[in-house]
């Protein structure tokens, strides 16, 4: 299996990593999904953060949480010049007196 698939319930299913970048629903990944993403080995990308605390030289910092190690989506999607994905109109209201406007019309 290459770095490109990965198992589910003993299926191998096709996984784009760029699927990550488009989904607006993601805010942050591991380093091994950045790294997927940015074409990189694993361990290449891990010894980057180690050294430094960023992938691709200092524009993507890599944030530790407890055990975890992240990477923010939308620093990848700068470094990138990657479009940043719309949100769906039901996650982003313009304002939040629009929102109970439309909230008292609908009543």
């Amino acid at each position: 299996m290459d770095h490109t698939q990965k198992q589910v319930s003993n299926k191998t299913h096709q996984f784009n990593p760029h699927d990550l970048l488009d989904d607006p629903n993601i805010v942050t990944v591991t380093v091994n999904q950045a790294a997927l993403i940015l074409g990189i080995a694993k361990s290449t990308a891990h010894k980057a953060y180690k050294k430094t605390g960023f992938l691709l030289g200092d524009q993507v910092p890599v944030l530790v949480c407890g055990s975890r190690t992240i990477v923010s989506i939308a620093h990848l999607r700068a470094a990138l010049n990657y479009p940043q994905p719309a949100r769906p109109l039901a996650y982003a209201p313009s304002n939040v007196s629009d929102a109970i406007n439309a909230r008292r019309l609908a009543e």
